[in-house]
């Protein structure tokens, strides 16, 4: 009996001693807190610039709103890079990632589409991380095809989430130009002549 006894407090004290070892995965506020916000300088910023191109306020999901857009060279040529830049005002804590994604249009021409899918902030501050409050920076380049004839570049915009037929939800769709899917006429990008 004894010995019977003996067998069961050790399974009980090795159980006891293997669920410590088990790892749960981090929560999001301490996901949120580990990030180390003073090495993302340019990322996080006080403000949106006054210099952004166009004030786009689409709202996804009362969470974070796409405040505005900014994009260089102003009128791009068939070759040229161009370099947007995303600001994110964050409105609420979200617990999930979420991808941007990107969709350049040739409007007028050939249909050709580009496609830039990217993680925020070159996958350096995904949105689980984000805080109420702050303006995330988000740049994204694309070249402009050499052999592009369209008037005009249109630049829509969006979040996804990978694995999943799931954009996040527009809130403010009367404020903002979509399509309707969750997808935001971020700006027409008129061509040089």
């Amino acid at each position: 009996m004894k010995n019977l006894a003996l067998r069961a407090a050790l399974l009980c004290f090795l159980l006891s001693g293997l669920s410590a070892c088990i790892q749960r995965p981090p929560s999001s506020q301490s996901k949120r807190d580990g990030v180390d916000r003073a090495s993302m300088k340019g990322v996080l910023l006080k403000e949106v610039p006054g210099s952004a191109a166009r004030q786009v306020r689409a709202v996804y999901a009362n969470s974070a709103e796409l405040a505005a857009i900014d994009y260089q060279p102003r009128s791009p040529r068939p070759g040229d890079r161009v370099t947007v830049t995303f600001y994110y005002r964050v409105l609420e804590e979200t617990d999930e990632d979420w991808k941007i994604f990107v969709h350049v249009d040739n409007r007028g021409g050939a249909t050709n589409r580009i496609n830039g899918d990217h993680w925020p902030a070159g996958d350096k501050y995904r949105t689980s991380s984000w805080r109420k409050g702050e303006i995330v920076k988000d740049v994204w380049t694309f070249k402009v095809p050499s052999h592009f004839q369209g008037e005009g570049l249109d630049l829509w915009t969006g979040f996804y989430q990978v694995g999943k037929d799931d954009r996040w939800p527009l809130t403010n769709k009367s404020d903002v130009r979509h399509d309707g899917q969750n997808r935001v006429l971020a700006a027409t990008i008129a061509m040089a002549k």
